[in-house]
This record gives structure tokens, sequence and C-alpha cells, in this order.
């Protein structure tokens, strides 16, 4: 076997060791072919003329060594159990063993893996511009890893991400990069902290971001783009599940709802928002 699982968490080696005994010429023998997807979501943005990709890793620690995450906030922002990790083909074994074999290339194989990533966004924008669209990358689909080398490297391709650290709207960041933050009610000092750099407190401060918010269900964000919300106006609402190319978006100072997916439909833990009448 390639990479190395002893200091992954029990259930994710065993996973590893099912597959692997399962195949005969393993995946878990070689690096990713490519580090880049699609997803629906994703997808969808070629309607507002983007043509969209997405690195999907195992989120959080579900493929990290003790003590290390992949999301910092993750616990704080009590987003675990409804990570969007497990929407559409994220229910699929197959998915999510692909998703930890690439986290584990970018963990134990960095170089290796970032020579993949770069050429699958140098093919990426080929093709992006042979169909006449606009080439963006969202390299944290289901992590929250500060990516700013490979931004670097790539100057003329917008990137874009949510982010639940909210502090790195605090410092500039790449032209070429777009950061939405991530709000959760599960730590009320996070949430705080989130509307905090969104909010213009009555225009007496310069937004630094936009916010997305994931309600309960669709009836939930028609309700607030209806009735506005924690003081923000029906103006200051943007329906964020038309198109993922946040990087459009009017703002800062916005909220960006989506609607829960996958099993953030059954999240209680704050991080999916419900709006009493």
């Amino acid at each position: 076997m390639l990479y190395s699982i002893a200091k992954l968490p029990p259930e994710t080696q065993a996973r590893i060791r099912a597959d692997y005994m399962t195949r005969t010429t393993s995946m878990w023998h070689t690096l990713p072919r490519a580090m880049l997807g699609t997803s629906a979501k994703i997808e969808k943005s070629r309607g507002v003329g983007v043509l969209g990709a997405i690195m999907y890793l195992a989120p959080a620690d579900a493929a990290t060594p003790r003590g290390t995450t992949l999301c910092p906030y993750a616990d704080k922002a009590g987003c675990k159990a409804g990570c969007l990790n497990t929407a559409g083909r994220g229910r699929l074994n197959t998915t999510q063993l692909s998703r930890i074999r690439k986290t584990l290339a970018i963990q134990q194989y960095e170089s290796q893996a970032h020579a993949i990533l770069d050429a699958d966004i140098v093919r990426h924008v080929f093709k992006a511009r042979a169909l006449g669209l606009v080439p963006a990358i969202r390299l944290n689909g289901t992590s929250d890893l500060d990516f700013t080398p490979v931004i670097a490297r790539h100057p003329d391709v917008q990137f874009y991400d949510y982010t639940k650290v909210f502090t790195r709207v605090d410092r500039p960041i790449p032209d070429n990069y777009h950061l939405t933050l991530s709000y959760s009610e599960a730590n009320p000092g996070y949430a705080k902290n989130i509307l905090a750099r969104v909010w213009d407190h009555g225009g007496t401060v310069q937004p630094k971001a936009n916010a997305a918010v994931v309600f309960r269900d669709a009836e939930t964000v028609a309700k607030v783009r209806q009735h506005g919300w924690k003081g923000f106006t029906p103006d200051k609402i943007i329906d964020g599940d038309t198109h993922d190319a946040r990087f459009l978006d009017s703002g800062p100072g916005y909220i960006v709802a989506l609607t829960a997916k996958g099993k953030a439909k059954q999240d209680q833990s704050g991080f999916v928002v419900d709006v009493t009448p």
C-alpha cells in the first residue's frame, strides 16, 4: 500500500483495508489521476457563464492523524454532522474512498499531489475557454485549508471558497480569490464574529465579506428572502442555490441563503438555521 494509514481514525483504517482487500489492482497503490471534479451545484454555474471545478477531500479529521484537521473551526461551528460531504454522490462509498485517497495524497505526497492539481487547473482553463465560459475553481469543497500557494501559481484563474476561518478576511487575499464566510449558530461567539464582518453597523463599518447561511428548507429560504433576517433586509439576501459562482455575488455585506442538503437536513447543532414565525 502506497499510503500510511496507521495514524488515521480506526474507522477510516478499516474502510481502507476492506476496500484494499476487494481490489486486484488497488487504487491504494497509486496517486490520484485527478484532484478536481464537479457536482450538480457546480454545474449550475454554467447558467451564469462559468465553468466551475471543485476539489473534495475527506472533511475535518475523517482522514487525518489524531490532533490534526482539514477544518480548523468544524467543532466550534458545529458543522461536522451536517457537512455537505454526504450530499449528492457523497453518499456513495466509492466517493468517500476517493476523497480519503486525495486527502492522503495531499498530506503524504504534497509536491506530487500539487503537481496533479496544477495540471488539472491548466486543463480546466483550456476546456472553459474552448466552451466560451469563465473558468473558476473551488479548492475547498469539503475542507477549509489555506491554498494560497496554489492560487498564487495561477494568477489568471478565478478561485473562490466558503470558509469558517473568519480571520482570513481580516487581511489582504489574492485578487483572484473570493471568500464567503460560513455562518453557524452552534457557537454564539462564532456567530457574532461572522456577522461582525458582514453587518455594516448602520453604515459606520465597511463589511469585509458576505456570509453563507444554511437554512432548514426551501420554505425558510423563501421566508427570509421575503421578510429579511437579523436586520438584513430582503434586498441584502441572495438565493445561493441558483449557482455556486459566489464571486459574482453583490457585496460585501450580503447574506447568501442556502438550503440544507444531505445529512444537514437533520442537523440540530445550530449550523442549520431555523426561523420561527
